[in-house]
């Protein structure tokens, strides 16, 4: 049977854990809020849609490309362009 210390020693470490768990979801959802941000600023619909896919969403490019009624490499491919065009650094791949 665990000791009185050992336990308090072990409710010490889940405490640790539990506040780095709070810093990493904090620090993900800034970045999400940044590129809900810069996904915002785009004009075009259908690479707002990639974006908000691929970004957000974590989807793949095989994914992507039946939403989309299109080839992976098609979708990549646009995608890429776009954000080198426009130099959307937050957004990247």
């Amino acid at each position: 049977m665990n000791s009185i210390k050992e336990m308090q020693e072990e409710m010490n470490e889940v405490d640790e854990l539990i506040h780095m768990l709070e810093r990493v979801k904090e620090s993900l959802c800034k970045e999400i809020l940044k590129k809900e941000e810069q996904i915002e600023k785009i004009q075009d619909v259908r690479i707002r849609r990639i974006a908000r896919m691929r970004e957000i969403r974590k989807m793949n490019w095989v994914q992507i490309a039946i939403k989309l009624n299109t080839t992976p490499d098609a979708a990549r491919k646009e995608y890429k362009r776009y954000i080198e065009k426009y130099n959307l650094s937050v957004l990247s791949d």
